[in-house]
């Protein structure tokens, strides 16, 4: 694996234990997008709408509150992305 794609998949497990960590339930698949270098790379794009759904909104119809967040779909996601990593 090339050092940039690690890092790449570091940035985005970085990204999505900072929206578990701050409840940022709203963090869809649309919430995450990848650029393509001039050299056809391709790079996380820098993480946008981050906020704390638990503040605002009194519901879990979220989208990481029912899918990738789910107890044992999350413990299931770090175990794949962690052998990914490694």
């Amino acid at each position: 694996m090339f050092l940039s794609q690690f890092i790449e998949q570091l940035k985005f497990f970085r990204l999505v234990m900072f929206n578990f960590l701050f409840s940022n339930g709203d963090a869809h698949l649309k919430n995450f997008s990848i650029l393509e270098t001039k050299d056809g790379d391709f790079r996380l794009a820098p993480a946008y709408d981050l906020l704390d759904t638990r503040i605002h909104i009194d519901n879990t119809e979220f989208a990481l509150d029912k899918g990738l967040f789910n107890r044992n779909k999350y413990k299931k996601y770090v175990l794949f992305t962690m052998q990914k990593v490694e």
